[in-house]
């Protein structure tokens, strides 16, 4: 709610002056835009995509590892998995972070895709901290759990930021190498908050 500032209208406005088809929306734990953003854009002749940015949990090494993950709604199942799991993100953890499971992903993953989460997702959290066996064990269950639904996220943001920048270009060639080793296709994405 407080990331993002552009309205249903300038998002439907900036998809036809650019000619995109379709655009996706992914809120940071909730969905709350969906169904407004989904309104506005099939009135509009767009296709809206239905995501969501959720924190996962991991373990490693009796370390709490929290991680964002983007997890988009492929077809009626999916926005449904994608629904229970926004629903658990915030009825639980009540004593630590918000976030969902492995468990609860492997049981609410039907018809949805998941993004690997850029240089702040798991796989780059764990490249980052110098485990490199663990991010390429945690690859193989994310492939496992999603099988062709996985995408490595790259991402490169033009911003002055110089730690986002810095992080991102120190992770692309893993998150290129664990693509390529595995099979996995890539997808290139930015956060985008603002119209210009």
């Amino acid at each position: 709610l407080l990331e993002g500032a552009i309205l249903p209208e300038e998002l439907s406005n900036i998809c036809k002056n650019e000619f995109m088809p379709a655009v996706g929306i992914t809120d940071t734990g909730n969905m709350f835009g969906s169904l407004e953003i989904s309104e506005k854009l099939s009135k509009d002749g767009i296709q809206p995509i239905i995501g969501c940015q959720l924190v996962i949990k991991i373990i490693f090494e009796d370390i709490n590892i929290f991680s964002p993950i983007v997890l988009i709604a492929k077809d009626l199942s999916g926005y449904k998995n994608l629904m229970k799991l926004s629903s658990s993100f915030y009825l639980k953890s009540l004593d630590e972070k918000n976030h969902i499971s492995k468990v609860e992903l492997e049981k609410y993953n039907k018809g949805l895709i998941c993004l690997s989460g850029g240089p702040n997702g798991i796989l780059g959290s764990l490249f980052l901290k110098n485990k490199i066996k663990d991010a390429k064990k945690m690859c193989k269950w994310l492939q496992h759990v999603f099988e062709d639904r996985l995408y490595i996220e790259l991402q490169r943001h033009p911003d002055n930021n110089k730690k986002n920048l810095k992080t991102e270009y120190e992770t692309e060639p893993f998150f290129l190498e664990l693509a390529y080793e595995n099979n996995i296709p890539i997808v290139a994405t930015n956060d985008v908050y603002f119209r210009d």
